[in-house]
């Protein structure tokens, strides 16, 4: 049994990950053929994740809920994000995979063959003389893809678990916001700043910068290398493209 998952997460409690984890590995020797996700119900509309759509209920597994997966959903745009919310079927897509080495290497022969055989290639070698050679000659040439896209949304025996235990990304502004402390006014700030008269905001200065605001609310601003970012916090939505469109300004040397 395989788990697979991110390494800049983070959880709380662990033990109750711990026992997540422990009852897909369940259902696992349960049915080696099935795969489980983790999947986080969700706290806002956000756009910047996966959703997984459950399907028939399953019981129960060590106390935790388990659905089989109806679909895999894409990062929506803000109207359908806010949809999957109301319609209370959909959590994010956490990225922790549990399964069969057996399983996995099987459904990548079926949709991946490609990838399958280069995978064969590199484990044929390994132990040998030539692991390092064959490595350095197969491995760059291995299709680069997402697990998701590649099997999971694919793959006819999908489980998804109910997370109970706090989950981040820990993906964006918001999110780290999320770990750290507020004051009174609901602002999370890091540095060296001043705040007056601004509620629920995000301030961070991490070169000893100091950062006053004065009279702003639900704001983001950070200070960091040379560069100020300033942001309303529901248009954060948007900031992957704001840094997109710097590099192909030319002011790359800010990223």
């Amino acid at each position: 049994v395989m788990l697979m998952l991110p390494a800049d997460h983070v959880v709380r409690p662990t033990e109750t990950f711990r026992r997540t984890v422990e009852a897909a590995q369940a259902l696992v020797r349960d049915d080696p053929t099935a795969f489980v996700t983790l999947g986080v119900p969700p706290t806002r509309p956000e756009t910047g994740y996966g959703y997984i759509e459950q399907g028939d209920p399953l019981g129960e597994r060590l106390g935790f809920n388990v659905h089989r997966v109806r679909q895999f959903r894409e990062k929506p745009d803000r109207a359908t994000a806010e949809a999957f919310l109301a319609e209370g079927r959909f959590v994010w897509n956490s990225g922790v995979f549990v399964w069969t080495a057996r399983a996995i290497l099987n459904a990548l022969e079926t949709y991946k063959p490609g990838l399958a055989k280069g995978l064969r290639q590199i484990a044929e070698a390994a132990g040998t003389p030539s692991e390092h050679q064959v490595l350095e000659q197969v491995y760059p040439g291995l299709e680069r893809a997402p697990i998701d896209k590649a099997v999971m949304e694919k793959y006819p025996n999908v489980l998804v678990i109910d997370v109970t235990y706090d989950w981040s990304d820990v993906g964006d502004w918001r999110s780290l916001a999320d770990l750290m402390p507020r004051d009174a006014a609901g602002n999370a700030v890091e540095g060296v700043a001043r705040l007056i008269d601004t509620r629920g905001s995000i301030v961070i200065a991490d070169d000893a910068s100091l950062v006053t605001v004065l009279g702003l609310d639900d704001v983001v601003i950070v200070q960091s290398g040379g560069a100020t970012l300033v942001a309303r916090k529901d248009k954060l939505d948007q900031l992957k493209a704001l840094v997109e469109g710097l590099g192909t300004s030319g002011l790359g040397e800010y990223l």
